[in-house]
């Protein structure tokens, strides 16, 4: 990320704390107002992002903008957010994405050489998460001092805001509330049951509880910062999340989990391994509850999390992860448009559009859409629209070493001239080029003429 706009921001991030212990404190508007507008570079927070990250600040980093943009978004857009509704800030240093994937790869890897019984590699493994180890370790130091951090470094700055926080779970607890209104049925039908809430609601409770001690609650809704000196550190980091209501929540906390451990220098190697992996545990266990609360999840925001999403009939697997799903729908950004796939009873429906294909299972991966182990290329309405039809149906399947599209079209003819008769046109598409490579007719289909 631009050296530049890193000091800029974290001028904002360090300043906040401090005019939050201060007794004489101006609105937090028109402190933030004058850093940007004055001190820095006399911009809004916006115009920062627009001009130093060429980001279009829509809340999406599209393909065509730079590649810095997801991280000037995750430092940006929580400054925008204190901005609205309170002063409490603190910055912790987490491991970046990339970084979380290659510790979550070497503590899986690790396990199944461990189930294996192959100790060999399993000291292999270990040696090359005591390397990673030390690399955070550095990289973590460099990013808790005042040196700048660039978009190469492993080790990224990110605002914990505990008064958004505390906003967010009262909010989680009267959603959850309102589901105990519900009757046996209804909640069936999502997948829930009244014990399962009530825990749940119970946890959240006691989350409002620890959030407390750092913003007190002052008239109406709003909440106003306990001094930063009255804070234990423990609370100012991210916390576990209670029936996280996104992947995004499961991925920061991930990180930060990730950081502690391996910074932690009062643990050897063999201990923070140990933590590694019930810490993957509990993270399956997060991706779990969210498959089964929502109805709809975003496939970007699962993938950091896992190597793959396979939806298949009547279930959605993720990494170690499989749920039996009712009703749910995988939303996946192939290209630049959305696909909605849902699982049903005996097959996978894609839904593209207008366009409905039914196929026997999908896998997302690295925002590609695989099906029978072979990359969909053509999304089915830019197969279907190439063609000129409105189909009644169209299907996705392997056909020798290739994915097809079969799409079929009622045509009102007449036998012999004289009968009416419906008769099904199918026509075959490659799924990798839109070729159309058969059409299809039943074999009387020569005795039928147009209508």
């Amino acid at each position: 990320m631009n050296k530049g706009l890193i000091i800029s921001i974290m001028v904002i991030l360090i300043t906040l704390p401090l005019i939050a212990a201060s007794e004489e404190t101006p609105s937090l508007g028109s402190t933030i107002s004058s850093v940007v507008n004055k001190t820095v570079i006399g911009k809004t927070v916006a115009e920062m992002v627009v001009e130093k990250c060429g980001c279009n600040y829509d809340g999406v980093c599209d393909e065509d903008e730079c590649t810095t943009c997801k991280d000037c978004l995750k430092i940006i857009k929580p400054v925008e957010e204190v901005n609205r509704i309170t002063k409490t800030v603190q910055v912790v240093c987490v491991v970046n994405e990339d970084l979380m994937k290659e510790v979550d790869k070497l503590v899986l890897e690790l396990q199944h050489a461990e189930e294996l019984g192959d100790y060999e590699t399993a000291e292999q493994i270990k040696n090359e998460i005591q390397i990673l180890k030390e690399k955070i370790e550095e990289e973590n130091e460099k990013c808790n001092s005042a040196e700048a951090v660039g978009s190469e470094s492993g080790v990224v700055r990110v605002v914990v805001d505990k008064c958004v926080e505390m906003k967010k779970t009262t909010e989680k607890i009267e959603y959850y509330q309102s589901l105990l209104e519900l009757d046996d049925e209804t909640l069936n039908e999502k997948g829930l049951t009244r014990e399962e809430i009530e825990k749940i609601i119970d946890e959240l409770k006691e989350n409002l509880e620890d959030l407390k001690d750092v913003c007190k609650v002052s008239s109406g809704d709003e909440v106003e910062p306990v001094p930063m000196s009255n804070i234990s550190t423990t609370l100012l980091e991210i916390s576990k999340p209670v029936a996280p209501e996104s992947g995004e929540e499961i991925v920061e906390y991930y990180q930060s989990k990730v950081s502690k451990i391996i910074s932690d220098k009062k643990e050897g190697i063999e201990k923070k391994i140990e933590e590694l992996k019930n810490l993957r545990d509990e993270i399956d266990e997060m991706i779990t509850k969210l498959i089964e609360m929502l109805d709809q999840i975003r496939s970007e925001e699962i993938e950091p999390l896992v190597d793959k999403i396979e939806i298949k009939p009547n279930r959605i697997v993720a990494g170690s992860v499989s749920v039996e799903t009712k009703n749910k729908t995988i939303v996946a950004k192939i290209g630049k448009r959305n696909l909605e796939i849902k699982p049903e009873e005996s097959e996978v429906i894609i839904r593209d559009g207008e366009i409905q294909t039914k196929t026997k299972g999908v896998t997302i991966r690295n925002n590609t859409l695989i099906v029978d182990g072979v990359e969909v290329k053509i999304n089915p309405a830019d197969a279907v629209k190439k063609l000129g039809v409105e189909p009644e149906e169209v299907e996705l399947e392997k056909e020798g070493d290739k994915l097809v599209y079969k799409v079929r079209k009622t045509e009102e003819r007449r036998f012999l001239g004289l009968i009416p008769v419906n008769v099904v046109r199918e026509t075959v598409v490659d799924a990798t080029t839109s070729d159309i490579i058969s059409e299809n007719l039943p074999w009387w289909a020569f005795l039928t003429f147009g209508p």
